[in-house]
């Protein structure tokens, strides 16, 4: 059991954020299914060769990986961001003040 403990705490935080919210979001997933009783529902949806059936499934599984993607950039930009304003690369930069300049 001790191992096991050691292994988790060897991991990076957002390495055991990721298999946490994996596995809440597989429970959620699950107890819904059952709830509602649509396990019949996605069975027939998985198993179709309808194509338009397919294009939906297409599509909702690419919006999901777009939101993740996004939220991973989103992610590393922040953390370059604050990188950056503390190291002092922003330092000098009055942000009160900034002006557009339209003319051409």
């Amino acid at each position: 059991m001790s191992t096991i403990i050691d292994y988790f705490m060897s991991l990076p935080s957002d390495i055991i954020f990721a298999d946490l919210s994996f596995t809440i979001m597989a429970i959620a997933a699950v107890y819904l299914l059952t709830k509602y009783h649509k396990w019949k529902w996605l069975w027939a949806w998985m198993t179709s060769t309808d194509h338009k059936k397919i294009g939906v499934m297409y599509l909702f599984v690419s919006f999901l990986f777009f939101i993740r993607q996004e939220s991973k950039h989103f992610s590393f930009a922040c953390n370059w961001l604050f990188q950056r304003m503390n190291s002092g690369y922003f330092r000098g930069i009055d942000l009160t003040n900034l002006r557009v300049h339209t003319e051409l």
